[in-house]
């Protein structure tokens, strides 16, 4: 019994003293083709992965460049099909009519063009977010701030990030006053 057990190992032995023969000599052999082509590190790891499974049966069955072209197309009808659901959405059609009234004030002001390019205007109004970036864009461009001093431009600058409610109004310097007044009337006209 201890002598078929021995048999046994040594043939085990034996098999796997083959296999590891067959897979020095494919490493050797790879290594002499990178070394006649000069393939780098990422080359040899594709190559040897190719040779890996170019001795595989079932690939040489298959082909895999139509179908992963297959696979493509198939993502591809897929993203279609999913942008096409949203347009055609109930949601989405409701408020299409909104979006291109924004979208109509939004040329009309000048913040972006027929072809929907957003303008110069557009780009400061879009850096603006803690209040109404319309107006505020409307005070920076059309050169408001200019007689300010510092004081008064923060103070006029305030008044569009502070929500509580007064019931006073708060005493403004001449030159406020009349930044006010001009604001009040062209703001008006919008």
């Amino acid at each position: 019994q201890i002598g078929h057990v021995r048999a046994d190992a040594l043939a085990h032995v034996g098999e796997a003293g083959r296999e590891t023969r067959r897979r020095v000599e494919l490493l050797l052999k790879h290594k002499a083709r990178e070394q006649r082509h000069g393939l780098g590190r990422r080359q040899r790891r594709k190559v040897v992965a190719q040779n890996e499974l170019g001795e595989h049966e079932l690939v040489a069955r298959v082909d895999l460049a139509r179908h992963a072209a297959l696979e493509q197309h198939s993502a591809r009808l897929v993203d279609v099909a999913q942008q096409l659901q949203q347009t055609l959405s109930a949601g989405a059609l409701a408020l299409m009519p909104d979006f291109e009234n924004r979208v109509r004030v939004l040329q009309l002001l000048r913040y972006v063009d027929e072809a929907r390019t957003v303008l110069l205007k557009g780009r400061v109004a879009r850096e603006i977010n803690t209040c109404d970036e319309l107006v505020l864009t409307e005070l920076i461009l059309s050169n408001y701030f200019a007689p300010l001093s510092p004081a008064e431009a923060v103070a006029l600058l305030s008044c569009f990030v502070f929500q509580e409610k007064l019931d006073t109004s708060p005493r403004l310097t001449a030159g406020l006053a009349d930044v006010c007044e001009r604001v009040r009337s062209d703001m008006a006209d919008l």
